[in-house]
């Protein structure tokens, strides 16, 4: 079992035995894989095949694998196969809502019996726009800082500098130092008109081109890098949420 020296049929053989374990016991296998989109696009190519042929077994064995990644990871996985698009069920997991986002924020605070002010908490619920990694970063940086309850707007206001500082340094910015001179120059004229998404056409007018053409491989290397996707046909968008803002300031 697994040991031909093909990825994909030995990766279906042991789903094959994890299933067959699995039945045996009573209960079922769940396969967690996290950032999917980071994966070389050969190795996901195997992934691909090997769900897919366990997908043509007569009786489904219970294995079940959920992958989680950017926007931009449905288009890697249907350029790696074709089929991806009907071998996987799609989920999306947008930006909190603000309520959702005030109970991430209020709750761990309330747990540990203290509170935030309501000025400082709409301070910071302004700031983290539902994103969870900037949710997780402000709360993380205010309550080390607040020297007393209710936390205070002052407390907020240091606590989101350092924040920011953290998202820019462990997400922004590495993706835009893997970027080309070239690429930037479509990621700023992305950011400069659309903010986070905007229309190709715009985009390349921005750029200083004149056709989409001129664009067109620049483009495909920011989706296949995970830096932007097209969340509709003639659009591009950055896949981290505020990536524009940090574009913005940077030097030209």
């Amino acid at each position: 079992m697994g040991d031909s020296g093909r990825l994909a049929e030995d990766l279906y053989s042991l789903l094959l035995a994890m299933g067959a374990a699995s039945k045996d016991l009573g209960i079922g296998t769940l396969i967690l894989i996290d950032e999917l989109q980071e994966a070389a696009v050969e190795d996901l190519r195997e992934l691909n095949q090997a769900f897919h042929l366990l997908a043509q077994e007569p009786v489904a064995p219970p294995v079940l694998m959920v992958g989680a990644g950017l926007p931009s990871l449905p288009a890697i996985l249907a350029d790696v196969t074709s089929y991806a698009e009907r071998l996987y069920d799609y989920r999306t997991i947008g930006l909190l809502d603000r309520a959702a986002a005030e109970v991430a924020l209020s709750a761990p605070v309330i747990e540990r019996g203290e509170s935030w002010s309501p000025p400082a908490l709409s301070l910071a619920l302004d700031a983290a726009r539902g994103y969870p990694y900037l949710i997780q970063a402000v709360g993380k940086h205010v309550w080390d800082l607040a020297v007393r309850s209710p936390i205070s707007v002052a407390d907020t206001e240091v606590g989101l500098r350092l924040a920011g500082r953290e998202v820019d340094e462990g997400l922004y910015l590495s993706r835009w130092e893997r970027s080309t001179a070239a690429q930037q120059t479509l990621l700023r004229a992305l950011a400069e008109v659309g903010g986070e998404s905007a229309a190709v056409a715009d985009i390349v007018r921005a750029a200083g081109k004149t056709n989409a053409g001129q664009i067109s491989m620049t483009r495909r290397e920011l989706l296949r890098k995970g830096i932007l996707y097209a969340p509709e046909r003639g659009f591009l968008a950055f896949t981290v949420p505020g990536m524009h803002e940090f574009v913005l300031r940077q030097e030209g």
